[in-house]
């Protein structure tokens, strides 16, 4: 709330109010720089019609240190000698920084420079176009990134890491391919973060059961200590198959169950349906 009443104040009061409480707290020091930061505010607070109200509402929140004589003189010294200040002037009285500015947000107020010298025009339209660029830096940047994002990772692009990380001739559960595959970007979110771990199996079987229905794993369910596990395999003798179209009728089976015939694992390519060599890199 302003100080001395609800009604908004100038915004060159708010500025001072922002900066006042960046700078030293609620209340003012008690010294010669309070001092000289309340005569700043009851300059400004000159202005309005309600003065009297307004200073006595600001001195009573910020200068509590301050005796009502030293108040009531400070009060009428203002209404006899008030300052008109200005945005260079201000800016050097109370040594603005850039940083301080950006802030607080005392955009009627001029920074120093190293120098203690208040910016001057050229250096004030320097800074707004330095923040311009970053504005415009940043703005790209989200935009990227959006781009970049905006794909979600695809079951084949899963399947593929999951068919990757199989070996050959060799049975592995769902848990062991979750710690072969939940690091990878595949198996990330859309903004680039991982799922939560509840995630994961679902996502890792959705992927197997894709490489199932294309005939590139195989499936089987053994008993564990807590009950059924699920384990997959590369499904390596339909790859055999696949290599050799057409089969041979020896009675040997090579698929991956006793009762399913070899003609049957012929591996449906995923891009490329009609050749023969199976590729994991889909």
């Amino acid at each position: 709330m302003p100080i001395g009443g609800p009604d908004p104040l100038p915004i060159d009061i708010n500025e001072l109010e922002r900066l006042f409480s960046g700078r030293s707290g609620t209340i003012l020091p008690d010294d010669d720089a309070g001092r000289d930061d309340a005569v700043v505010m009851l300059d400004h607070l000159a202005g309005l019609d309600d003065f009297y109200s307004r200073a006595d509402g600001f001195l009573n929140a910020r200068t509590p240190w301050m005796s009502d004589q030293e108040r009531t003189c400070l009060k009428q010294q203002t209404i006899g000698s008030r300052r008109y200040w200005t945005a260079s002037e201000l800016g050097e009285h109370l040594r603005l920084q850039p940083a301080e500015r950006s802030t607080y947000r005392t955009w009627s107020i001029r920074p120093v420079n190293a120098n203690g010298r208040a910016w001057n025009v050229h250096q004030l339209r320097e800074a707004r176009a330095a923040k311009a660029r970053e504005r415009a830096r940043r703005a790209r940047a989200r935009a990227n990134g959006k781009r970049l994002l905006q794909r979600r990772p695809k079951i084949v692009d899963r399947a593929r890491v999951v068919l990757n990380a199989l070996p050959n001739h060799s049975w592995r559960s769902i848990t062991w391919l979750i710690s072969q595959v939940k690091g990878l970007p595949e198996f990330r979110k859309k903004n680039g973060t991982p799922p939560c771990p509840s995630s994961m199996p679902r996502l890792v079987k959705r992927a197997v059961e894709f490489l199932v229905s294309r005939q590139l794993v195989a499936t089987r369910k053994v008993s564990g200590p807590r009950g059924e596990i699920i384990e997959v395999s590369r499904n390596v003798s339909a790859l055999r198959t696949q290599n050799c179209p057409h089969g041979d009728s020896r009675g040997t089976n090579t698929g991956s169950h006793p009762e399913t015939s070899a003609g049957q694992h012929r591996f449906a390519s995923l891009h490329e349906p009609d050749k023969n060599i199976v590729r994991t890199d889909f």
